[in-house]
C-alpha cells in the first residue's frame, strides 16, 4: 500500500513541478509579447480590416490583462 501511495504521489508531483519549475520562463516571455504587441499598437495606431477583426473577436485588451493574472494563478495553485 505504500508503494501504490507513493507511485501515485510521484505521478501526481511530476507534472506539478515541471509546471511550476517552467512559469517563471513562461511569465517573462508572456511580459515581452505583452511589450512588443504594445509598442505595434502605439507605432500601427490603424491596422488594416483584417487585424482589426481579429483583435475585436479575441478580446485583445481582455487577453492581455488576463494573461498574466491566470498565470500567477498557475504559479499559486502550483505551489
Amino acid at each position: 500500500m505504500g508503494q501504490l501511495v507513493a507511485y501515485i504521489a510521484h505521478e501526481i508531483n511530476n507534472p506539478i513541478n515541471l509546471l511550476y519549475g517552467n512559469l517563471e520562463l513562461a511569465n517573462q516571455y508572456i511580459q515581452d509579447l505583452i511589450i512588443l504587441i504594445q509598442l505595434y499598437e502605439q507605432n500601427y495606431s490603424q491596422p488594416n480590416l483584417e487585424v482589426k477583426n481579429a483583435i475585436q473577436y479575441m478580446d485583445l485588451s481582455f487577453v492581455l490583462s488576463g494573461l498574466p493574472k491566470l498565470c500567477n494563478s498557475v504559479e499559486v495553485g502550483s505551489q
